[in-house]
């Protein structure tokens, strides 16, 4: 199964009153994430997303450039909650290509413990393409890292 981690674009930022999970993408983060997905190599069969708005709209940017992928919004991908025993939960190996759409520092941190370590941030917008045969320690094959930067000078 390829596994690709996507973080979602850059968000509005936190003001008092708003809910985290109510804070929505910029126009920048919009663009990143279009540019992004028409960078990322795999088709997926579906994107499980975090149920923030800011994960929500990536999910559904991305899955409108690669021809309406079904998005699942689920909350064990919400900060803090999403782990690699969040992803055994999803019953991902039905699937052979799955997106998440989530949040730092999970993201990082389940793509590091997949490849077994590694010492690389995924900034606003970025992916992480992992092949994987299980879901455990060092298991994953790293295929490709994407930024916003790159997905950009691939459309030079």
């Amino acid at each position: 199964m390829i596994l690709v981690l996507i973080r979602h674009g850059k968000a509005e930022p936190k003001m008092p009153g708003m809910p985290d999970s109510e804070r929505a993408l910029t126009e920048e983060g919009k663009k990143d994430v279009t540019l992004l997905a028409s960078t990322i190599p795999p088709t997926p069969d579906v994107i499980f997303t975090s149920p923030y708005k800011r994960a929500v709209e990536t999910a559904q940017i991305i899955a409108k450039e690669f021809g309406e992928v079904p998005v699942k919004a689920d909350w064990r991908l919400e900060p803090e909650a999403a782990s690699v025993d969040s992803l055994r939960e999803l019953s991902l190996y039905k699937y052979s290509t799955v997106f998440i759409v989530g949040h730092a520092p999970s993201l990082d941190e389940i793509g590091r413990y997949l490849i077994g370590g590694g010492n690389f941030r995924l900034p606003a917008g970025g992916a992480l393409g992992i092949e994987i045969k299980e879901l455990d320690y060092g298991k994953g094959l790293l295929k490709f890292l994407v930024t916003p930067d790159v997905a950009r000078k691939c459309q030079r």
